[in-house]
């Protein structure tokens, strides 16, 4: 329906304003020749007026007019025709292009609306998703709650074990303390008698180190005198030995030159002969009395190392510092 401000006969004046000016009636037109009204009380009127053209186009008038003006309003109908085709298309195409628009906005919509219902489902499922994990953590947390309350049972418990711990600890302390003063009283005393066992031990030691030094002391001359003798009886054979030493070679060069004269005196031979026999008696003699003589020299060196290592098995006493 069309508001009271805009009139029908008001849109169609204007109309025929714009016909006279061979311009196509439009509503934007319309409106500039009124100066006001709405696009749709204007565009209602229009739609009339069209509506009433086209029925006026179907009548059939009772006395034709006359020639002149049949021509006129040929003419006239013609323009009228190009006109209302010209704005007919140009409705049409207004038209096709709002339809593609709504069409466009539907499928917009559409597809606005799919993914309205997409993120929906989406929410629906996180929602049941969040809703199973806030059971499950509605769980966990009673469960929490559960652990906790037995942790502060069982922390109860442990705070009246550790003061019971803490008395017994406090019981053992004073035990100990009893026990630290008989300690420290036995330990005293201990020790008082481990110096006086210790004095009378380094009195002993003293005593026993006394006749050890002694008795040192007596192996240590023994073993002096026994290698002066050694060394003199060695002397004394070392001397026989040379001087045997020195008859034999005495021996050997007399032999020498009895061999030497027996050589150049042929004819003395047999009583140098006699005499050769004699000095070789001679000779077995001393050598016999070198070789008792060597081996009485080793009898003496064995028994030198048989006192040297006696002496060296006897135990020497502790040096006391």
């Amino acid at each position: 329906m069309a508001r009271n401000g805009i009139q029908y006969e008001d849109v169609q004046r204007a109309i025929d304003t714009l016909l006279r000016r061979d311009e196509a009636p439009t509503v934007q037109k319309i409106r500039d020749i009124l100066g006001t009204g709405s696009f749709t009380t204007i565009s209602d009127h229009l739609r009339e007026w069209r509506l009433r053209r086209e029925r006026n186009r179907d009548v059939t008038p009772g006395d034709a007019p006359p020639e002149p003006l049949q021509e006129w309003m040929k003419d006239l109908w013609e323009r009228a025709q190009a006109l209302a085709a010209e704005s007919l298309a140009h409705y049409r195409q207004e038209a096709d292009r709002r339809v593609e628009e709504a069409h466009a906005e539907t499928q917009a919509a559409l597809r606005k609306t799919a993914d309205t219902e997409e993120r929906l489902a989406a929410l629906n499922t996180h929602f049941e998703q969040a809703q199973a994990r806030l059971e499950e953590k509605t769980v966990q947390l009673a469960n929490a709650q559960s652990e906790a309350q037995a942790a502060r049972q069982q922390e109860a418990q442990q705070a009246r074990r550790v003061q019971q711990l803490n008395d017994e600890c406090e019981a053992h302390q004073r035990q100990l303390e009893a026990l630290r003063a008989e300690h420290k009283d036995a330990l005293a005393n201990a020790t008082r008698e481990h110096q006086a066992q210790l004095k009378q031990e380094e009195q002993r030691h003293e005593a026993a180190e006394a006749r050890l030094m002694g008795l040192l002391d007596d192996a240590r001359q023994e073993r002096h005198n026994a290698e002066k003798q050694a060394e003199k009886r060695t002397e004394a054979l070392e001397k026989k030995l040379e001087r045997v030493n020195a008859e034999l070679t005495e021996q050997r060069r007399h032999y020498t030159a009895l061999e030497e004269k027996a050589r150049n005196e042929a004819s003395q031979r047999q009583a140098l002969e006699s005499k050769l026999r004699e000095s070789q008696g001679q000779l077995q003699q001393a050598q016999s009395d070198n070789r008792r003589m060597e081996r009485e020299l080793e009898q003496q060196h064995a028994l030198n190392r048989e006192l040297r290592e006696k002496l060296a098995r006897l135990p020497l006493p502790p040096f006391v510092v």
